[in-house]
């Protein structure tokens, strides 16, 4: 049986996606149910760029191994079972599809025509033979698909190519002016047009792209790029600097709805919080440690020992009071930007500085 394979198991020895094969034998095991189930299968690889010599096999046969595949089948009701496959990834390759055909050469090409949409189809099937005489099709087809003539697009395309090559002819030759310049292939063809007319043909043009006043090929129009611009990281106006966020000026575009935050003002609030002039009775009651200037992303053992050294003298009184509104933690600005991970920090530092029973009011406990 000829078959194709669909997975790229080991490229040195030619077993790749899209190779073409044919079985010569397989090994088969018992499956959980008792059922016989295929193993490994043994194919001979068809005219491969290579010679393949694997021991105790002969020339170019190689071992196909099972895959495990993984899928979701969506049911009417919008249930999903998870499946997953365990089989040889090969197809039978009596037929091929013109997609799957590209890059083929066939001494004997077999083709229907009859399931092709468009003449790029026929070409793909057609010029995979080798030679007209080994060409067959099979059944009927629609000459117009190939006799209708192609679409305005793809014929001003050609008609532009023919321009194009008669304008390379001109300039090898030295002939062409040097006013027909152009960055682009539509401006240099408009120079060219501008120069000899609309009207003009190149001489060795198929008779069925020429162009004449009944189907003529118009100026073409110069199409300039879209504009655009270099964005520089400009760190020399110090008045954008202080009224952006300091991730706009390494690049980053603030989400919309973003308030700026004010470097000054988090730096001085960062004292503050320090100093801790002025507190509410309840902050006061549970004063956490102070925050370090800087944001600490990975817990220092020996600086947590320290603070917990300094807080015991208070940590009998801070037991019987309730929580605070607003517990300190870890500082927010736009120096440091927080993460999810701040937030179980700052659990954590509770958990581990106030590990006890907590009351919360006469009736409830709060216990970490």
């Amino acid at each position: 049986m000829p078959v194709m394979l669909k997975y790229n198991d080991t490229t040195e020895c030619c077993i790749t996606k899209g190779a073409e094969a044919t079985v010569i034998g397989w090994q088969t095991e018992q499956g959980p149910e008792g059922q016989t189930v295929l193993e490994t299968l043994f194919v001979e690889l068809k005219d491969p760029p290579k010679m393949i010599k694997i021991d105790g096999l002969p020339d170019n046969v190689v071992p196909i191994t099972r895959h495990i595949i993984a899928t979701i089948c969506y049911l009417p009701n919008d249930d999903k079972i998870p499946l997953s496959r365990d089989q040889v990834l090969v197809l039978p390759n009596f037929v091929m599809t013109d997609y799957a055909s590209q890059g083929h050469t066939r001494p004997n090409n077999i083709v229907d025509l009859n399931s092709c949409n468009n003449h790029q189809s026929y070409y793909t099937c057609l010029s995979r033979s080798a030679s007209a005489n080994g060409k067959i099709i099979v059944q009927g087809f629609v000459p117009k698909i190939v006799t209708g003539g192609t679409s305005g697009y793809l014929r001003q395309e050609f008609r532009e190519l023919e321009l194009l090559d008669e304008i390379t002819r001109l300039k090898y030759e030295n002939i062409l002016p040097d006013h027909v310049v152009g960055d682009r292939c539509n401006t240099i063809i408009c120079e060219f047009q501008q120069w000899k007319g609309t009207e003009y043909v190149p001489e060795h043009v198929h008779p069925s792209l020429k162009w004449n006043p009944r189907d003529p090929l118009h100026l073409l129009g110069v199409t300039t790029d879209s504009p655009w611009q270099i964005i520089k990281n400009n760190k020399t106006d110090k008045n954008k600097d202080k009224k952006t966020n300091k991730s706009d000026t390494m690049g980053f575009i603030a989400a919309k709805g973003t308030i700026p935050v004010n470097t000054t003002s988090c730096t001085q609030k960062r004292k503050q919080d320090m100093e801790e002039p002025e507190l509410s009775p309840k902050r006061k009651q549970l004063s956490m440690p102070a925050p370090t200037p800087q944001k600490q992303k990975l817990v220092n053992l020996d600086n947590m020992e320290q603070q917990l050294k300094k807080v015991k003298k208070s940590e009998t009184s801070l037991i019987q009071k309730k929580l605070p509104e607003c517990p300190q933690g870890l500082i927010w600005d736009n120096e440091n930007y927080s993460c999810a991970y701040d937030s179980i920090l700052t659990i954590l530092l509770v958990i581990w500085s106030y590990g006890q029973k907590i009351p919360l009011d006469g009736k409830h406990d709060l216990k970490i």
